[in-house]
């Protein structure tokens, strides 16, 4: 897997030099309140075109990268806004980039949160079952 990143990224940069990146997508902030009375933040970027909303779109759950010290709230937005939602503006997704509630993805809390969050968009958005996805972003200090 580790041999496609290089070439992804060189599409990711062809796309924004041929114009397909869409300019101020704009991104809300959300919370949810999970089981265990914690509350889960997240980035969301919903579709720019009304109609969208009407019809079963993609959901992209983006993971993001590991942090040093306190995370910041809203650390995946940056991640979204600069690489996910420009990969991926065509398919007219929701996206939606959860901040870990815990010190790694990888714990069963973290991972019942991204499940409640995904269910809860599922919920608000006619979000097409079939085309979900979990996209994670990993760097050298990722657990």
């Amino acid at each position: 897997m580790r041999m496609f990143l290089p070439a992804g990224f060189a599409v990711l940069l062809a796309a924004g030099a041929a114009g397909w990146l869409p300019a101020g997508v704009p991104m809300e902030a959300g919370k949810l309140a999970l089981e265990d009375k914690s509350e889960l933040t997240y980035t969301i970027a919903l579709p720019r075109d009304g109609k969208d909303m009407k019809r079963p779109m993609p959901l992209i759950v983006s993971l993001h990268y590991g942090w040093r010290g306190e995370r910041p709230a809203r650390y995946g937005e940056g991640l979204v806004r600069q690489l996910i939602q420009p990969a991926f503006a065509r398919l007219h997704a929701v996206i939606a980039a959860p901040d870990c509630p815990g010190n790694s993805w990888t714990e069963p809390r973290s991972e019942e949160a991204v499940l409640a969050l995904v269910r809860s968009l599922r919920e608000r958005y006619p979000i097409d079952p079939r085309r979900v996805a979990l996209k994670r972003v990993m760097d050298m200090n990722d657990r």
